[in-house]
């Protein structure tokens, strides 16, 4: 079987040009004032890391200590968790980075390696990196280029480039344009053609499909972001532009991202616009235009909201302004709902409405809802208060679960967060130890388990050793492991080796294994050695070994090819394969030829291909050339198909083809045809058309799904003019299953087309319930036209009518 792609073959390849942090030789000068001895080299690092810190004072008007202490402190809170930095310590922190002599930044840099977790990088590393950036790109560069793996050196260049970008982009993007293709070229592009896009949206779109990153999954939120700042200033502009983008999904982003910008200005022009479009998924598009009408204008949006055709539409609209204007005025809210005819749309809106009120006037909202009469919607009244009223007032929200049918169960989690934050946690304590053991207890401890855990951990551990053994006691666990792994791992190892073994013991090591095994691998290994056989052990293995191969690749390797055989040792040596083919998809191929296992040496092989092809599409193709023909060499094209397919889905096409005709090629081929089917579903439709027997089919599968999301009107038409065979059949089955659901309109037109009794009357029932949830007149015309037996379309009727 061939995959040839014909009229996508023409036109020479680009000249490859590699970068060091990847391995690769080339390299860019960069001009900088500071002299080549004061670059910041790998080697000069690791020399200033084997010395103290930075020297004592540089005159910025804070201490060096001064900031030591500080990015350590910085570096405690990260680790914990970003909540517990505030907006105060932030501004300090970048005052006190702002200050800081660049020519040291080099040397903190180091430090933060050495004395910090990673979990800090966003707060330490990152603020310094771009510092560095704007004061001596040459030293920042550098700086990215030693970091020890390809995920740090990735997100440092992300950094420095950015950051370059934003004083000069045409600069910044002749580096990046000199990279190798792949995943991080366009990773660094994309970014630059957003900086670019501030300011001019049409050359930074230019700048993407000059790169082909049209074509790229990662460019679409990219378009999102150019579209939305380009309708803000000329929405006509934008608009005659998205309409030239090549598939659907990226002409419906960006439609989405100009109603969004221009409904923000004029919402009514922005309306006008979307209802005149004539595409598919048109309610996410319109959904966007009031999501952004502005505030002050809600009662026109309700006017205009009731103009839109489609009934699924317009409730979406209706309930997300409803819930809009109980936010801003819930007097109004009810006064609104109280004309309206019983139903859902009336009943969220009071919801909102009442929820809203008890935050301003509890008691007047209590003594409106205890007024109405007894009944389903008095409950939901209620609860909807409760959920307020949890956290601002528990010992009312209390009375009222209680008074409530399930109350406590739904809200005893909201009630004693709400009493921590009132009266502290021994408080909420003492409430949930007077609660019977049950669902209302258990979301209870598990609500406030982290802020005990903050508050007082050796309380925490002895309320859990306390609990009997069970589900409430396996919940407990997890917020508590999972903080106390990151700040006492030795300890927490220690509090939960002294556990009787049982399904408590194992619901911990399954909760703290990650945490442990990044904080400490070698601890972490020795304390799995401690373990029974079983799953618990497995899992923490498989951790560890990922977590070891980070720091030190050839000793988790040393240490994974001396456990015993079986399931713990097959989940090490994965883990580090995985780790090593993200890394450094080089060293991941030559470790895979050492396992002995034929199907994880197969797998292994496949993704450190697929990472190899991403970052280095020449090298991969050669080192592929050079396998012997067997069950690696067919691993490494289905990898490279993969990798290729992700980035340049043609080129992909056109490597397959060349390849030997066999399973091998097949799989390759449905890997490249599902990919590209996320970016150019036609083309990958008109490619996969021509492949022959169970080939052809589980690629018209594949496509046929994927195609259905992103334009169901386009899926449908092209499904519908397949050969009336089975494989249209089956795939007609499948486009009424996947948009059912979202565009059940779309599936009922096609769903009577199927000849299968059987699968004709499942298609119709599926389309049925869902469309008659939305648009219950239109759908009910269309069921009583389609062969479905009377009882069954009664049946289907009723049960919409009810849930209405």
């Amino acid at each position: 079987m061939g995959y040839g792609v014909g009229r996508w073959q023409d036109g020479e390849p680009e000249e490859e040009h590699g970068y060091s942090a990847t391995g690769a030789t080339g390299k860019v000068e960069v001009a900088s004032s500071r002299s080549s001895s004061q670059t910041n080299t790998p080697e000069r690092r690791r020399e200033k890391a084997s010395g103290t810190n930075p020297a004592a004072d540089d005159g910025s008007g804070y201490s060096k200590k001064a900031f030591e202490a500080k990015l350590l402190e910085m570096g405690d809170k990260a680790k914990r968790g970003r909540w517990d930095i505030s907006s105060r310590e932030h501004l300090e922190w970048m005052k006190m980075v702002d200050a800081v002599n660049p020519r040291d930044i080099p040397e903190w840099l180091t430090y933060i390696d050495n004395n910090l977790d990673s979990n800090s990088d966003y707060w330490t590393r990152q603020p310094l990196l771009e510092r560095l950036s704007e004061a001596d790109l040459a030293a920042a560069l550098s700086y990215a280029e030693g970091l020890p793996t390809r995920q740090k050196r990735e997100w440092a260049y992300n950094i420095v480039i950015n950051s370059w970008a934003k004083r000069d982009s045409a600069s910044a993007l002749a580096w990046a344009r000199k990279l190798p293709k792949g995943n991080f070229r366009d990773q660094l592009i994309n970014s630059i053609a957003y900086t670019v896009g501030q300011k001019n949206p049409g050359a930074a779109l230019d700048i993407a499909e000059a790169e082909g990153l049209q074509k790229s999954q990662r460019w679409g939120w990219g378009y999102g972001q150019v579209f939305s700042a380009w309708a803000a200033d000329d929405p006509l502009a934008a608009a005659a532009r998205a309409a030239k983008l090549p598939s659907a999904r990226t002409r419906s982003d960006a439609y989405r991202s100009i109603a969004e910008g221009w409904a923000r200005e004029n919402p009514t022009e922005a309306f006008n616009w979307v209802n005149k479009l004539d595409v598919g998924n048109k309610a996410r598009i319109m959904d966007a235009v009031f999501s952004s009408w502005p505030e002050n204008d809600l009662d026109n949006a309700l006017a205009y909201a009731d103009l839109i055709e489609n009934k699924a539409t317009k409730n979406q609209v209706l309930n997300s302004l409803y819930y809009r204007l109980a936010s801003k005025d819930p007097q109004a809210a009810l006064n609104l709902a109280n004309t309206m005819p019983t139903g859902r749309n009336r009943t969220q809106l009071l919801e909102n409405a009442v929820r809203v009120w008890a935050e301003q006037d509890r008691d007047a909202a209590i003594g409106y809802v205890n007024g109405m009469p007894e009944g389903q919607g008095k409950n939901r009244m209620l609860q909807s208060m409760l959920n307020t009223l949890a956290n601002s007032d528990p010992a009312t929200a209390m009375e009222l679960a209680e008074a409530q049918p399930y109350g406590l169960k739904r809200f005893a989690g909201q009630i004693a967060q709400g009493l921590v934050q009132q009266e502290g946690a021994l408080a909420a304590m003492d409430w949930i130890d007077t609660l019977p053991d049950g669902n209302a207890k258990r979301n209870a401890i598990q609500s406030i388990s982290w802020q005990l855990v903050q508050e007082d951990p050796e309380a925490m551990m002895v309320w859990i050793d306390s609990m009997p053994e069970g589900i409430t006691k396996r919940n407990a666990l997890q917020n508590t492991i999972w903080q106390l792994s990151q700040e006492d791992p030795e300890g927490v190892m220690e509090w939960v080796g002294s556990m009787p073994e049982g399904s408590v013991k194992r619901s911990a090591i399954e909760h703290m294994r990650w945490q442990i095994a990044e904080q400490n691998p070698e601890m972490a290994a020795a304390f799995a050695d401690t373990l029974p056989a079983g799953e618990a052990r497995n899992n923490l293995i498989s951790s560890v070994a990922g977590s070891w191969a980070q720091s030190d690749a050839d000793a988790a390797a040393a240490w994974a090819k001396n456990l015993p055989e079986g399931t713990a040792k097959n989940n090490a040596i994965n883990s580090i394969g995985n780790r090593l083919a993200y890394n450094d998809p080089q060293v991941a191929i030559k470790f895979a030829a050492t396992v002995e296992d034929a199907n994880i040496r197969k797998n292994l092989t496949q993704q450190a291909a697929q990472q190899l092809a991403v970052t280095d599409m020449a090298g991969a193709i050669d080192w592929y050339k050079r396998l012997p023909a067997g069950p690696d060499k067919d691993a490494g094209l289905q990898g490279i198909a993969q990798g290729m397919a992700q980035d340049d889905p043609i080129s992909a096409a056109v490597f397959i083809s060349e390849q030997p005709v066999g399973d091998a090629q097949n799989n390759a081929a449905i890997t490249v045809a599902r990919q590209w089917a996320q970016d150019d579903p036609l083309a990958a439709a008109n490619w996969a058309n021509d492949f022959q027997g169970d080939t052809r089919k589980q690629a018209v599968r594949d496509i046929a799904r994927t195609w259905a999301n992103l334009d169901p009107a386009a899926a449908g038409e092209w499904i519908f003019a397949l050969p009336a065979d089975d494989l249209r059949e089956e795939a007609l089955q499948n486009y009424v299953s996947s948009t059912s659901w979202q565009f059940p309109e779309y599936s009922a037109a096609y769903a009577t087309a199927l000849s299968d009794e059987n699968r004709r009357h499942n298609a119709i029932r599926d389309a049925a319930r869902n469309w008659l949830r939305n648009d219950p007149a239109a759908a009910t015309k269309w069921l009583n036209s389609t062969d479905l037996p009377d009882e069954q379309k009664k049946v289907l009727i009723d049960q919409a009518s009810q849930n209405r």
